[in-house]
């Protein structure tokens, strides 16, 4: 079971695989310029096997910037939509981290997995 960091408290999630393999999954939540990225990197320089790194900015650039429910959704949809198509592709780790606001924000992460049809289990 992979662990991510969502604040102080580690989260273990995995992926269902594609041709039985497990993606593992590390998610970084935590405010700004707290060294989400550094860690992102430094995960990735230590994990076996093929590894995608999605910094969450990459998928929330929108003109001007908005910082509603809608675009928080578009951002969750954005990253549940990048862990399925590395998961079809067999990668092994999918690390992403964003600075989500609260729990609510991760609950809603986990659901979208869910419903999604990619199972998280923990």
């Amino acid at each position: 079971m992979a662990q991510g960091v969502d604040g102080d408290r580690s989260v273990g999630r995995q992926v269902g695989g594609w041709k039985g393999k497990k993606m593992r999954i590390y998610a970084v939540n935590g405010t700004s310029f707290v060294g989400k990225t550094t860690l992102l990197k430094c995960l990735h320089a230590r994990l076996p096997g093929t590894c995608a790194v999605l910094d969450g900015d990459d998928v929330a650039r929108i003109q001007p910037f908005q910082l509603t429910r809608k675009w928080l959704d578009l951002i969750q949809d954005n990253i549940l939509a990048c862990a399925r198509n590395f998961d079809r592709f067999g990668v092994d780790f999918f690390l992403f981290a964003f600075p989500f606001p609260n729990m609510a924000r991760i609950g809603r992460l986990n659901r979208i997995f869910q419903d999604g049809g990619t199972v998280w289990t923990g």
